[in-house]
């Protein structure tokens, strides 16, 4: 399919030894630059962009399903030691874990204490976590990347689980973690 975006960016001119790089739902797509290309204020400038990223179907009955924390409505609870996020049916428990930790009043991207507790449930047995935490700094990224069985590309934070249970619990973060929003396949 095609589709037509816009992108407001700050006036530059890109050199033609540069390249510009583009990410679309985590995916990167390095464009190289054969001349110069000036982007003016207030003109809209042309580039063409092939999303050749293939991904593969889910299995009949598996369903992808993505909580983001762009919006503090999403959360149902909240108090300075306990938060609850739902959306697509998907609950997200965050609790404090330490006596010296409160949970954060953030979002977009939510912010989870060192030593917090997180609870993830589903409508079916989780088969696999990503955490979206694109263009968050490596420190904010690293408690949800040191969790058992993860791997982390391009900022997104994927944990494999074997589909026998509908709740996945982890507990004492490691440091402070960020994350937009985290996608459960089950």
């Amino acid at each position: 399919q095609k589709a037509t975006l816009y992108l407001a960016i700050k006036p530059f001119t890109a050199k033609a030894e540069d390249d510009l790089i583009i990410t679309v739902n985590g995916y990167e797509k390095t464009l190289p630059i054969t001349e110069d290309v000036t982007f003016h204020a207030g003109k809209i400038k042309t580039l063409r962009f092939a999303y050749d990223k293939v991904e593969a179907p889910l299995p009949e009955g598996v369903v992808k399903a993505t909580l983001t924390f762009d919006d503090k409505s999403k959360r149902t609870e909240f108090d300075t030691s306990h938060q609850v996020w739902v959306e697509n049916g998907i609950t997200f428990t965050n609790e404090k874990g330490s006596s010296t930790s409160n949970v954060a009043d953030y979002s977009n991207p939510a912010r989870f204490y060192k030593s917090s507790n997180i609870t993830i449930s589903a409508p079916g047995n989780i088969l696999a976590l990503e955490f979206n935490c694109t263009g968050l700094a490596d420190q904010y990224v690293t408690p949800f990347s040191s969790l058992e069985g993860a791997s982390s590309a391009n900022g997104v934070v994927t944990i494999p689980l074997d589909g026998t249970t509908n709740t996945v619990t982890y507990e004492k973060l490691s440091a402070q973690a960020r994350a937009y929003a985290v996608t459960v396949t089950y």
